[in-house]
């Protein structure tokens, strides 16, 4: 049995209206097959769940390429004169430290879906930052990938590779020891320290 990770966005006030409602979401890419689908739950005035959960998603395949999920639903005003606030649980399978899976824009919307990007364009040239890491992972088409350790957090664009300090690279292939992910190789390379021997004449 593979592993689900849940995770449960805020409760919001909602903005939906009667009739056909979208969920989508974009840009969802991983390094191998996983799967995604959503779980919707609707409360009333009083904090109550109504049908618990109100509505599960269809599941949806990811792999290497890029792609983009989309699931409707209809909703009645019969429903809409019972909610007050929604909750969105979006739950992935198959995804781990080994098989991160990305996305972007991830919204839900009144009627059909509206094609607004074509999910396969690829961007010119990215920022690519560090925020809460000294290190970064930059995949390419077959999801073998580079790792990029900047101890002092300078950034760098998907084009140019800027001069800094100390910059670390690290390329990660499939088939690699488990020993040799990205967290370990970093805190090995934070704990490295230069070493000298001292030798004296008798």
């Amino acid at each position: 049995m593979q592993d689900e990770i849940h995770i449960l966005f805020p409760k919001q006030n909602h903005e939906m209206e009667a009739g056909t409602i979208t969920f989508s979401v974009n840009y969802l890419k991983c390094r191998t097959v996983a799967v995604m689908y959503y779980i919707l739950h609707c409360f009333d005035y009083e904090g109550n769940e109504i049908n618990n959960p109100f509505y599960t998603g269809s599941r949806w395949a990811i792999d290497e390429t890029w792609s983009s999920y989309h699931d409707s639903f209809e909703l009645s005003e019969a429903d809409l004169e019972e909610i007050y606030q929604i909750q969105l649980e979006l739950v992935l399978i198959n995804v781990d430290d080994d098989n991160p899976c990305y996305f972007t824009e991830m919204m839900f919307q009144n009627g059909e879906f509206e094609d607004y990007h074509y999910v396969n364009d690829d961007l010119v040239e990215a920022d690519i930052g560090f925020v809460n890491n000294s290190y970064v992972n930059v995949y390419t088409a077959n999801g073998n990938y580079l790792q990029i350790i900047r101890p002092k957090r300078k950034p760098f664009t998907s084009n140019v590779l800027s001069a800094t300090d100390l910059t670390v690279l690290a390329p990660h292939i499939e088939g690699e020891p488990l020993t040799d992910k990205p967290e370990n190789l970093f805190v090995e390379f934070i704990y490295q320290t230069e070493q000298t021997t001292n030798i004296k004449p008798i």
